[in-house]
């Protein structure tokens, strides 16, 4: 505190130094998929998303926890519509906990003069063929898979054990990624409709799709289509395994589209909670 700018990045440089050299030194080794920890989000919602993208990550999730890993999703603005499904799934205490935070979030942007459920979807969502919040936050819970969720966590907060997490944080791609990576997740599987190219420094970030027209216009910044669903050439399952192997491929070393491109976007919560 109170050292200066550049006093503070030569700190930062002469720990990163240290970081580096002992990075240096490690192996890649075989490690059990029970300790493997996904992190879900995404941005840029259409039509699509709901239908296609988000519930074969859902798939993913529930795979890996069947499997004894942990996934963990957010946005808990965007939950907003469809909290109590959630928490009709949870244990009572988790349920109560989970419609409190939507309630806290609500009424800290009410205070603020603004009203999400007026504000929702957003004109970006709309474009893509969304119409009302319940619709779109349906669309995103479906990303959380089916199992309860194990408990309510704080922004970068570790999970306790292995399961379902609900992450209270903001929805904002970057800043949510810096909670989950803080948080102990591995790897970031980022749903996107019309396309998002946000990617984290901390670690890769896998895009997937349902839209074909955005893997068309925006290729290079998509790891995974799955728009043939919506053509009736795969379906849900098919979908959500061919996400689970890109998800272990991913685990095992292969770089995602934004770490190519060097998309190392990065935020944190500072002030009060993005929405």
């Amino acid at each position: 505190m109170g050292q200066g700018t550049l006093k503070a990045i030569e700190q930062g440089a002469r720990i990163a130094i240290d970081m580096l050299v002992e990075a240096s030194e490690l192996k890649r080794e075989k490690a059990p998929i029970d300790k493997l920890m996904i992190a879900v989000n995404c941005g840029a919602s259409d039509a699509t998303s709901g239908i296609v993208a988000n519930p074969a990550t859902g798939y993913v999730c529930d795979k890996l926890i069947n499997l004894g890993g942990t996934a963990i999703f957010n946005e808990t603005a965007e939950i907003m519509g469809a909290e109590h499904i959630l928490a009709r799934r949870s244990s009572p205490e988790v349920g109560k906990r989970l419609l409190e935070i939507v309630k806290e979030v609500e009424d800290y942007v009410l205070s603020l003069g603004i009203d999400i459920r007026g504000n929702q979807p957003k004109p970006d969502n709309i474009e893509g063929g969304l119409t009302t919040v319940e619709e779109k936050a349906l669309g995103n819970i479906a990303k959380a898979g089916s199992h309860p969720i194990q408990a309510i966590i704080s922004y970068a907060e570790k999970p306790a054990g292995k399961g379902l997490y609900h992450m209270y944080s903001s929805p904002a791609g970057a800043e949510s990624n810096t909670g989950f990576f803080a948080c102990g997740a591995q790897i970031t599987i980022f749903t996107t409709g019309k396309g998002n190219p946000v990617g984290h420094i901390l670690g890769p970030v896998i895009k997937v799709t349902g839209n074909h027209r955005t893997v068309s216009t925006a290729p290079e910044n998509i790891d995974l289509d799955i728009s043939a669903v919506l053509k009736g050439q795969m379906d849900i399952e098919e979908a959500g395994e061919d996400l689970f192997s890109f998800l272990l491929q991913v685990a095992s070393g292969k770089i995602t589209k934004s770490e190519a491109l060097k998309h190392n976007e990065f935020a944190i919560s500072r002030i009060g909670l993005t929405v």
